[in-house]
């Protein structure tokens, strides 16, 4: 009976545990599918991404919650074990918070893992637990809350789930000091993600632009608190405002391997005295702070590094062996972005393991040594660029490399020379990314390296800015499946471009401008890069007509064309069917006809750029009106007509250019609807009528109005449009009157340009107001009187005053590709993107120095200073005071009625490359310490009443010829033809002058000393030659008989006359 009931309780066992097993099986558990459906119910469900949101969430008891999204059931229990609910909310539908109701979680009761991230406002609300947590939440293991809004008053509920063993509160709102008191009882704790928080250990600046607040944070915790975290294993810090103290508690987690504190700011010379009792520490990274001087040698006792990231701090120096070569366990060494001096130190080549070495962006010099390449086996990764290598590289040294899959070389200086042709080698490895710039490629033959016909895992090709020659061959696309971005820009190639149909490629950006291309683009362009996403073609020879295939490019957003002889229309084809575009440049070529097809599809471009072309017909037939315009340049064509209305409606436009076309009549009211304006530039045309600029334009930074047809006085409602205008230019019109007092309140001009009107009156003194202006002209109006003495306090350039206001373009938008992911020993490392930015252009004045009319453009402004007064009516002395103007570049007061002497304080013009004072009333001496002047280049004091002896012919002065000093009969020595007088220096009486201005104390002694030289010449004559002597006496003995008889004669008639 026993052995028959044996049996029995053993199959009723074994059936039990199947039904348990089983369980999971048969579907969730109730109380947690409820609790899932009120967890979806709490959204609002017009919050969240894609409209049907958690679609598989439904209220039907047939439905099993195991099978849900973003979920995860136990397969023996059927309870849920995680839950994924990341990234759930759309951030862009509006800023509603939602509070989270923790009793939601008290079915699960077996939940490990928990991801929240993301869809929090800044609210945690505890509802009915008065602070306590679930019991659900007690086992969690593992718990996502970044990239919310929460703030530190959820450090308390965290603290209570003693479970933890990953916690991550990364992009968050937490202030004061690190929360390891709060963190005390997570015990178990391995993990800890702070990042991107404004944590801290000392007291915050926040410096706005209007307010400045501090935030004083709490001292940092007692010791007690780190050691309590004894299993704490990767703490991330970074992206917060921790200064270099932080290291002396962080150095007390005896467990830690990973240690992030990057971004943060600190200052200061590195210690890792701190760090060296974390002898498991295997990855550190103090990337992008500010630390100064050298790398401690103590850095080298951190003997269980792999990954040590210093990139980007300001290290100088050179290389510290001492440390760096004793970390024989690493395996990636990161120090770009610093300034460290002398060569690469040879005894990195014992690091064996290394796998990444990123030495670029220092001032590392001397050869790249082959020795160190050829040992480092096991590399992966190397990037030297942006240093000041020198010398020739063999190529070859990386040729068994066999896990090579990044190089990326160049160097600043035109000094080193990347050999990859000879002698002949054959690569072990198959490269991912190659990046060989600005490194004289194959020089003097320029030949493109031929072994990447044998790499076929390529991603990323960029031979830029080298002197590459002959044709691109075509073996270097061929079987590279894979290649996302080829970059040949900026070389020497020839021929045409030629893409066969054969090729099979997925190339997504190309880089072929700056080259010498010429033929037809490839009329299959469209066909064979389908894929393209940005292609740059231009300063080229391309001609003809642009090729409608292109229109076969759905996902172009760049297309730059310019600077080529194109001809013809605009294809319909690529303004229908490239609707992806956001930039199309295609200025300087020869497009004529209308702007653009009736038709068009580009609504979702930003930037056009079609100026220099010979586009004509009226202005702007309407085909922007569907576009999202930031940036539109129309300039040099023959566009005519008037401004369209409509053009207001581009609210967010921030660039307008229409210079030297045809359009005339009044600029439309409705352009002061620009709000987002930065430049505007009208000049050129023929237009007439007020200037409609609105109040309420902050960001107007450049206005053009120059060459038009704009008359009367200037308008105030230039002083309404910014006050913070850098450029006014309204040059070439017809304004009269006083130039306005208000001028002076534009305290951030730089570009004063008001040539070429008829503006009369006085300079106002409220000009010496403008503290920043660079470059200021008034010439060729009518304006009189004398320069105010207050202009020597402009500072025209003065470095103290330099802003580099033009090496900024305005708001950008940028674009990045990802053509390859390296991966490191850290996850999610090294990125390599290729950036595309979109940019304002830049600014571009004409300014006429050395004598001819110069155009400055983008960054060279922030370094060009001049002052032009030049035909105008102004008089008195120039004031001594313009002396102290020792940085600006060009000077021009001539054609004026300026008087008196030339100052010897104009050698304090120590900058100075341009001075013209000609064709005034100018007296006395040229001071001879003008000589001391270095960068003098154009020099003019012709006509003027100058005298004296000429300034030395050295320096500087040895290059001026006699038209810097014709015109002033009074000077001499050379260039002149007029010799000095020894010993002899004219002196010069206080002024009387003729009514043509000359010198009446001069005129009268130069024609005594001449009429006095003329007398001793004669009677020289006479004494030593007899025959001239008596000739001259004969005559004067005939005159004398010719005076005798005429008196004679006229007295005999008078007498005879009488008596009669």
């Amino acid at each position: 009976m026993e052995n028959m009931e044996s049996p029995w309780m053993t199959w009723s066992w074994i059936s039990l545990l199947l039904l348990v097993q089983l369980r999971g099986y048969w579907g969730c558990m109730e109380e947690e599918r409820m609790a899932l459906l009120e967890f979806k119910s709490s959204f609002n469900a017009t919050d969240y991404i894609g409209g049907a949101f958690l679609p598989s969430w439904v209220d039907d008891k047939g439905s099993d919650c195991c099978t849900w999204e973003r979920v995860i059931c136990s397969p023996t229990t059927g309870r849920i074990t995680q839950l994924s609910l990341n990234d759930v909310r759309d951030n862009n539908l509006g800023p509603a918070a939602w509070y989270l109701n923790t009793t939601l979680f008290l079915p699960f009761e077996e939940l490990l893992y928990l991801d929240l991230s993301g869809i929090f406002n800044g609210c945690f609300r505890n509802e009915g637990g008065r602070g306590r947590v679930p019991p659900g939440l007690k086992k969690l293991q593992v718990l996502n809350l970044s990239d919310n809004q929460l703030n530190s008053s959820i450090l308390p509920f965290l603290g209570a789930l003693t479970s933890l063993e990953t916690l991550s509160l990364r992009s968050n709102e937490l202030e004061g000091s690190l929360p390891l008191r709060e963190f005390s009882q997570l015990r178990n704790l391995k993990i800890l993600d702070l990042s991107q928080n404004r944590l801290g250990s000392g007291s915050l600046t926040i410096q706005g632009n209007f307010t400045k607040r501090t935030v004083q944070y709490t001292r940092l915790p007692p010791i007690q608190g780190v050691k309590r975290l004894s299993k704490l294993e990767r703490l991330d810090l970074s992206e917060n405002h921790f200064d270099k103290s932080i290291l002396k508690f962080v150095g007390a987690f005896p467990s830690l391997n990973t240690l992030s504190l990057g971004s943060n700011g600190m200052e200061g010379s590195l210690s890792a005295h701190a760090l060296e009792a974390l002898s498991k520490l295997e990855i550190l990274d103090l990337s992008y702070n500010s630390f100064t001087w050298s790398i401690p040698p103590s850095i080298g006792n951190l003997s269980s590094l792999k990954h040590l990231s210093l990139a980007y701090n300001r290290f100088n120096g050179s290389l510290p062996i001492q440390g760096l070569c004793k970390l024989k366990s690493l395996q990636d060494l990161v120090l770009g972005g610093n300034s460290f001096e002398g060569v690469i130190p040879s005894c990195l080549s014992n690091l064996t393991s290394l796998r990444m070495l990123d030495l670029s962006e220092n001032q590392l010099r001397g050869s790249i040594p082959s020795s160190l390449i050829t040992s480092l086996t096991s590399l992966e990764y190397i990037s030297l660029e942006n240093n000041n290598f020198e010398g020739a590289f063999w190529f070859g040294s990386f040729a068994n490399s066999s896990r090579l899959e990044v190089v990326k070389l160049s160097s600043g200086g035109n000094k080193l020379e990347v050999q990859t042709e000879y002698p002949s080698w054959v690569p072990s490895f198959q490269l991912k990314v190659l990046v060989l710039t600005n490194c004289n490629l194959n020089k003097p033959a320029g030949i493109i390296p031929k072994f990447l016909s044998l790499q076929y895992d390529l991603r990323e090709i960029d031979l830029s800015h080298n002197s590459l020659r002959g044709n691109l061959p075509s073996w270097l696309l061929h079987n590279k499946t894979k290649l996302e971005l080829l970059n040949v820009q900026n070389n020497s190639l020839t021929g045409h471009l030629n893409l066969t149909s054969r090729l099979s490629l997925n190339i997504s950006w190309l880089f072929i401008s700056e080259n010498h291309f010429h033929g037809q683009l490839p009329a299959n362009i469209g066909e064979v890069l389908p894929n393209l996403e940005v292609l740059h073609a231009s300063q080229n020879n391309f001609e003809g007509s642009i090729p409608s295939s292109i229109g076969e490019m759905r996902n172009l957003f760049t297309l730059d064309l310019s600077n080529n002889n194109f001809s013809g229309e605009i294809p319909e084809q690529l303004a229908i069917g490239c609707q992806s575009l956001v930039s199309l440049k295609l200025s300087n070529n020869k497009l004529q006809g209308q702007i653009f097809p009736k038709l068009s599809n580009l609504t979702r471009l930003i930037e056009l750029y079609l100026d220099g072309n010979h586009f004509s017909g009226n202005a702007l037939n309407g085909a922007y009106e569907g576009f999202l315009l930031v940036r539109l340049d129309i300039g040099n064509n023959y566009i005519s007509g008037k401004i369209p209305s409509w053009i207001g409606n581009f609210t967010g436009l921030v660039t307008l250019d229409m210079r030297d076309n045809l359009f005339e009549g009044h600029i439309p009211t409705e352009i002061g609807n620009l709000k987002e304006l930065y430049l505007l530039d009208l000049s050129g045309n023929f237009l007439s009528g007020p200037i409609p600029l609105s109040s309420d334009s902050p960001s107007l930074r450049f206005i053009h109005l120059g060459r038009n047809g704009f008359r009367g006085s200037l308008p105030i409602s230039l002083l309404n449009s910014s006050s913070s205008l850098v450029t006014l230019d309204i040059g070439g019109n017809n304004f009269s009157g006083h130039i306005p007092y208000w001028i002076g309140e534009f305290s951030e001009l730089r570009i004063l340009l008001f040539e070429g009107n008829n503006l009369q009156g006085p300079i106002p003194p409220q000009l010496c107001q403008l503290k920043k202006i660079r470059i200021m002209d008034l010439s060729n109006n009518t304006i009189s009187g004398s320069i105010p003495k207050c202009f020597s306090d402009i500072p025209f350039g003065r470095s103290e005053f330099r802003e580099y206001m033009f090496m900024e373009t305005g708001a950008g938008t940028r674009y990045s590709l990802q053509s390859y992911k390296y991966q490191s020993v850290v996850e999610g490392n090294n990125d390599y993107d290729a950036d595309e930015v979109f940019e304002n252009k830049p600014e571009k004045v004409k300014f006429t120095t050395k004598r001819r009319s110069n155009s400055y453009e983008g960054s060279i402004l922030d370094f060009m200073s001049g002052l032009d007064l030049s035909s105008n009516l102004l008089t008195g002395e120039i004031p001594p005071e313009m002396g102290n103007l020792n940085e600006i570049l060009a000077l021009n007061l001539s054609h004026n009625q300026f008087s008196g002497s030339i100052s010897k304080s104009f050698s304090n013009l120590t900058q100075i490359e341009s001075l013209d004072l000609s064709h005034n009333n100018l007296s006395g001496q040229i001071p001879l310490e003008l000589t001391e002047l270095p960068f003098l280049a154009i020099f003019s004091v012709a006509y003027n009443n100058l005298s004296g002896k000429t300034p030395d012919m050295k320096a500087q002065f040895a290059t001026f010829d006699i038209d810097s000093y014709e015109g002033n009969p009074f000077l001499c020595g050379p260039p002149l033809l007029r010799n000095c007088t020894t010993g002899v220096e004219s002196k010069v009486a206080p002024a009387t002058y003729l009514d043509d201005g000359m010198d009446l104390v001069s005129f009268y002694a130069s024609f005594a000393v001449s009429y006095v030289m003329c007398l001793l010449a004669l009677a020289f004559i006479l004494y030593i030659n007899s025959y001239w002597r008596r000739i001259w006496f004969g005559l004067i003995e005939a005159g004398i008989y010719s005076c005798y008889d005429f008196v004679f004669t006229t007295v005999h008639k008078f007498s005879s006359h009488r008596r009669t």
